[in-house]
Formats: structure tokens, sequence, C-alpha cells
């Protein structure tokens, strides 16, 4: 799965459905995008030149979200998904794409 299918996918859904974008390190904190390296920086730029991402951080059922997940380990104040607002423990995060880029992984998810 190449990153520019995902970003076709993601021109379709986010016209209609609230799409988030994260970023966090190997070990599930979040990260700025300041904080980022040339690779990582660069899908960020390939993401944000043609999407618009939902900017509340309140995630809920039928979002979706990308996850560019770096290859660094890294902390900071919160993990990635600590403030998910969701009741019940009925969710499910099915994986709609996945792939790999310069050492980055990027995945496209549904909270059901």
């Amino acid at each position: 799965m190449s990153l520019i299918s995902i970003v076709d996918q993601l021109k379709k859904l986010s016209a209609h459905k609230r799409v988030h974008f994260v970023i966090q390190s190997l070990n599930g904190f979040e990260v700025h995008k300041q904080l980022l390296k040339e690779d990582s920086l660069e899908i960020c730029n390939i993401f944000e030149k043609d999407l618009k991402f939902h900017k509340e951080k309140k995630i809920i059922k039928n979002d979706y979200i990308v996850l560019l997940t770096i290859p660094e380990i890294l902390t900071s104040k919160e993990m990635s998904f600590q403030d998910v607002e969701l009741f019940g423990l009925d969710h499910k995060f099915k994986i709609l794409r996945t792939c790999k880029h310069k050492n980055n992984i990027v995945n496209l998810f549904k909270i059901e």
C-alpha cells in the first residue's frame, strides 16, 4: 500500500467524515510536528498539502484516524490516545490501510 493511495482514499473520506491526524513515537507518545526529522516531516507535508483534518482532539465513534508512527522513541506529556472519549468497551479499531514510508508507518483506521 502506498502513501499516495492513502491520500487518495482520504480525499474521498474527508469530504463527509471526521478524519484526525495523529503523530506518535514508537512507544506511543504523541509527538508534535516541530520535533520531526526530515523523512517524517515529508509525510506530514504530503498529508497536509491536500487534506483537511478535524482540528478537535476529541475522537468519537465512526471517526477516521491517520496515525503516523515515527521511528524514534520519545516521551511527551501524553500518550497518543489517552484522551479518546469512547463510551463502553465494545469499540473496535478497524485498520483500513497500512504503509511503510522511509521507516515511518502510516495507518488509516476507523473507530467502530
